[in-house]
């Protein structure tokens, strides 16, 4: 037989519906209260909350962070094997039945459903629950989910703590330090008021080593990556306690470059060190040596490089500094024209190269060049619409057990943070040739139109990216020189291996692009959640909470 969870202890006395009223002006609370103003939203009942809180466990403030704490510590324990948990599974008081996220009442402690939370809350005139995996309060009287400042901040420093515990150093004995809130005095705060905001530097200049203009400008994009900069410069890989840094470790010459590009120093740097570790790699072998060398080549070995050297990288699902940043899910689906059996298949992508030729058709017998079947693209958007266009083919229909025409159509399964296109510019017909053509690309870019239809309608915010570095080649195929756009807080900087200058944005997207790389502009999205229930549900819960 399951028993109750029961997580916080029973408040000493728990508050009285009050009446719904706005509140107005500041609370006569009491120093914590007004050490963090309230701003709940409009929500009466909670401002009325706060400004009785006294600071004590039994208050609201003390309640949202034992709850907190409670669902960080269940989330934890149930990423340990089943055997080594040490924490039950809460089970609802209302229906017994366990809960992967609880809900719990302020006022008696007890865990609930989301579904059965509403109908404790009015049956026994308790105010608030909370939301566990969130630390999101519900206002049973408001019927919703209300906001407070001050409640956030408490959520958002029980998860810094709990991420805290989980860290480990890269050093045996060490202990990540613990976050503290720092609130400016007197006399700091007349500091900052008289203080000027500093601009970042530009990007450092990066010198010619002998034709690595082609390491050079994927390295730029690669420091004014905003996932990687932050990666690097909040220490979560040190290239002074790195084991691995001996015997050669990529994320550790990255991790350098970093420290090195953000010295008030501004003479140009030469990677030297980096250079020789991409020469001596065997997994990069083919860029050794003086010869010219594809840019988008020693992106994508640089990347395996990273990949390889990076703390905790697996060969499936992994989630190192890589995948996390440019890793991304390709859908292919295939459909029987003739049964509509689908066939779908999904595919791990770090970028996407983009045809911006001519389409032709198969060559004539005797003929070396095919007919072209489509003029050759003009933006990013006709690029990105012919590669998920419907294809049509030939296959080996399973359902129909016969050779059958079927439609091919590529679709972005998940989008990556940050999206890397490659433009195919060169093109191998009867000779090898570079193609030329003008493609015009957009500041921001919306992905929905080539996204995988979901299931529930999401914010247009989850599709939209911003351009941040474009690299584009000058010349011919065997001859030529690479350089690159880079975007720093919102300035853009044109990079020409040791020479580097301002650009304006017209500039830039009046350039022939080679490679685009584009941010994505929301990095973290909780979905919504129904925070209402209908009528018919309503009635639905109380009918069963009275027979329970």
């Amino acid at each position: 037989m399951s028993t109750t969870t029961k997580v916080l202890p029973a408040a000493t006395a728990a508050p009285a519906p009050s009446p719904i009223r706005i509140a107005t002006g500041t609370t006569n609370g009491t120093a914590e209260a007004a050490a963090h103003p309230t701003d709940s939203g409009g929500c009466a009942h909670l401002s009325e909350a706060l400004a009785k809180d006294d600071g004590s466990e039994d208050g609201i403030r003390g309640r949202v962070r034992l709850a907190v704490r409670w669902g960080l510590r269940l989330k934890e324990d149930g990423e340990r094997p089943r055997k080594k948990r040490k924490l039950p599974t809460p089970t609802c008081a209302s229906c017994s039945s366990p809960t992967s996220r609880p809900f719990l009442c302020v006022s008696c402690g007890n865990a609930y459903t989301q579904p059965h939370l509403l109908p404790h809350l009015r049956s026994f005139s308790h105010p608030f629950g909370i939301d566990c995996a969130s630390g999101h309060v519900f206002c049973g009287q408001c019927d919703d989910f209300v906001y407070d400042p001050s409640l956030e901040r408490i959520g958002r420093l029980e998860r810094l703590r709990s991420e805290e515990r989980q860290t480990k150093c890269q050093t045996s004995g060490r202990e990540r330090a613990k976050y503290v809130p720092w609130k400016p005095n007197a006399s700091e705060e007349a500091l900052l008021a008289q203080a000027t905001p500093l601009r970042p530097p530009p990007p450092r200049g990066l010198r010619n080593l002998g034709k690595t203009c082609f390491l050079n400008v994927v390295l730029q994009c690669l420091l004014a990556n905003p996932l990687l900069r932050s990666y690097f410069l909040s220490d979560k890989h040190n290239s002074k306690l790195c084991v691995k840094s001996k015997d050669g470790c990529m994320c550790c010459e990255l991790d350098k470059l970093f420290v090195e590009i953000h010295q008030p120093d501004y003479t140009p740097l030469g990677p030297t060190a980096l250079l020789h570790m991409l020469w001596t790699s065997p997994a990069a072998s083919d860029l050794a040596g003086y010869a010219q060398h594809d840019a988008h080549e020693a992106f994508i070995s640089l990347l395996n490089l990273l990949h390889s050297s990076s703390r905790g990288s697996t060969a499936v699902s992994c989630m190192c500094v890589v995948h996390s940043t440019f890793a991304g899910q390709l859908q292919s689906e295939v459909r029987c024209t003739r049964c509509a059996q689908p066939s779908v298949a999904v595919d791990p992508i770090l970028d996407v190269s983009l045809d911006v030729g001519a389409r032709r058709g198969k060559a004539a017998k005797g003929k070396k060049v095919g007919p072209v079947l489509e003029e050759a693209a003009k933006t990013l958007e006709e690029c990105l619409s012919r590669y998920t266009a419907p294809e049509q083919l030939e296959v080996t229909c399973s359902q129909c057990a016969s050779l059958q025409t079927a439609s091919k159509t590529l679709s972005f399964r998940r989008l990556p943070p940050v999206l890397t296109f490659q433009l195919k510019r060169y093109e191998h017909l009867s000779s090898a040739q570079k193609i030329d053509t003008s493609i015009r690309f957009p500041a921001t870019l919306s992905m929905r139109p080539y996204a995988t239809r979901p299931g529930a309608p999401e914010p247009e915010g989850l599709y939209e990216y911003e351009l941040f570095a474009v690299v584009n080649h000058q010349g011919e195929m065997e001859t030529g020189h690479y350089t690159c756009f880079v975007k720093t807080d919102e300035q853009w900087y044109r990079c020409e291996d040791a020479d580097v200058r301002p650009a304006t944005e017209a500039e830039v997207l009046a350039s022939q692009g080679y490679m685009l790389l584009y941010s994505k502009k929301t990095l973290v999205y909780f979905p919504y959640a129904k925070t209402q229930l209908s009528a018919a549900q309503r009635e639905e819960l109380l009918k069963k909470e009275g027979k329970a």
